[in-house]
C-alpha cells in the first residue's frame, strides 16, 4: 500500500468519524402555540406533561419571540436565520398573493444535509407545499395536500422514518404540527378535557366571520378547545420521544420545541393571529434538551426564531456560508436588550 493510499484511508476515517460523532437534531414546530398556555411556562391547566418533562431535562427560554405573527414568514426565519425583511416571505391582503422562500436562498435543511446529515421533514398542513420553498434539503419530505392531517398521522410517519434510517449517522428531523391552529377541534377525549360540553359555545369560524360579541362562557369554551389541542399534540409528542429513547438515540440527539406564533383570545379585541404583534401572538415557547444543554434551567435572555439556525450549527459544529441576523443562543453570553424585528400580514 502506497503512502498516498494510507493517507487517503486516514483522512476518510477522520472524516467519517467526525460526522458520525455529530449529534442528531429533532426540531418540533407547533403551529399557533402561545407560550403562556404550557404548564411548564406557568399555565394553571396541565396542558403539557410531556413537554414539562422535556423541559425538566433541558432549558426553558422564557423570553423567546416570533419574527412574524403568522406561519410562513415565521417559519422562514427559522429556515434562513434572518428577519422577514431579509427573506421576503410575505402575503398581501389586498391581492392575496403569497411570496415564498427564493429558490436561491440556502436554508437550514440544506446546511444539515451538506454536513452529512440524513434529513426529513414532515409537515401536516398544505401551507408548506414545495411551491413555497420549504422542501429544499430534505431527503424525505412530506406535506399534506388536503388541508391538514392530525398529529397522530404525522408522528407516525416521523417514527417510521426514525426506525428505518442508519442510526450510525446523524439525522436532522423536522416535525411541524398544525393541530393547535383554529378551528380548535381536538379529537376525543381531548375535546372535553377542559370543556364541560363539546358542543356548547360558538365555533371559531362563527366568531371570526360574523363578528358577534362573545359571552365569557363562549370565550372560555374556545380556550378550552385550544388547550385540548395542546394536550393532544403533547400526547403525540410523547410517542415520538419514547421512540427516540427506545431506539437509544436520546443520548446523542438535540431536541428543540418551539412554535411559529401564538394566538390572541380577545386580549386586544381579536381572536386569531397575523394582524398584530402583541405578546399573545409573538411570545412563543422554546425548549431545548440535549447532553450539552443545562438541565432544569430557565434562561431569561431575549431570543428569537432567527437564532435557531445558527444555534443548531453551533451545537453540532456544522459549517455553512450563510449569513445570519440571528445568533447562537448556546453562546456563553447573550446581548442584553436585543431588538427583535417582527412582521404581520401585509395589508397593502
Amino acid at each position: 500500500m502506497t503512502s498516498l493510499e494510507v493517507l487517503a484511508m486516514v483522512l476518510c476515517t477522520i472524516s467519517c468519524s467526525s460526522y458520525e460523532d455529530k449529534p442528531s437534531v429533532i426540531l418540533i414546530i407547533i403551529d399557533t402555540l402561545r407560550a403562556d398556555h404550557l404548564s411548564c411556562y406557568g399555565y394553571e391547566r396541565i396542558t403539557s406533561p410531556v413537554l414539562d418533562s422535556l423541559a425538566a431535562t433541558g432549558t426553558i427560554w422564557a423570553n423567546a419571540n416570533s419574527n412574524a405573527s403568522w406561519t410562513l414568514p415565521a417559519t422562514a426565519s427559522i429556515w434562513t436565520g434572518v428577519a422577514p425583511k431579509s427573506h421576503g416571505v410575505t402575503m398581501s391582503l389586498a391581492t392575496g398573493n403569497v411570496f415564498g422562500i427564493s429558490p436561491e436562498t440556502p436554508v437550514l435543511p440544506m446546511a444539515m444535509k451538506s454536513n452529512g446529515y440524513q434529513t426529513a421533514g414532515f409537515f401536516n398542513v398544505y401551507l408548506f407545499s414545495p411551491y413555497f420553498g420549504f422542501h429544499k434539503g430534505f431527503d424525505r419530505y412530506d406535506c399534506t395536500e388536503k388541508g391538514h392531517d392530525r398529529a397522530e398521522e404525522t408522528v407516525d410517519m416521523a417514527i417510521q422514518w426514525l426506525e428505518e434510517i442508519d442510526h450510525e449517522k446523524p439525522f436532522f428531523l423536522t416535525v411541524h404540527l398544525f393541530d393547535v391552529h383554529a378551528p380548535y377541534d381536538p379529537p376525543a377525549p381531548f375535546n372535553t378535557l377542559f370543556c364541560n360540553d363539546e358542543t356548547d359555545g360558538k365555533s371559531y369560524w362563527d366568531i371570526s366571520e360574523n363578528g358577534d360579541i362573545l359571552h365569557p362562557e363562549q370565550l372560555e369554551h374556545l380556550m378550552g378547545l385550544y388547550d385540548g389541542e395542546i394536550a393532544q399534540v403533547d400526547s403525540e409528542l410523547g410517542r415520538l420521544f419514547r421512540t427516540v429513547r427506545d431506539l437509544e438515540l436520546d443520548q446523542k440527539t438535540l431536541i428543540i420545541v418551539t412554535a411559529d406564533h401564538g394566538e390572541e383570545f380577545l386580549e386586544h379585541g381579536y381572536v386569531g393571529h397575523g394582524k398584530n404583534l402583541f405578546q399573545e401572538t409573538v411570545h412563543i415557547p422554546l425548549i431545548t434538551s440535549g447532553t450539552e444543554v443545562a438541565a432544569g434551567a430557565v434562561r431569561h435572555e431575549t431570543v428569537a426564531q432567527f437564532d435557531i439556525f445558527p444555534s443548531i450549527l453551533s451545537y453540532c459544529a456544522c459549517l455553512t456560508d450563510n449569513r445570519f441576523d440571528g445568533i447562537s443562543f448556546f453562546s456563553e453570553s447573550l446581548p442584553e436588550n436585543r431588538f427583535i424585528p417582527a412582521s404581520e400580514i401585509n395589508r397593502a
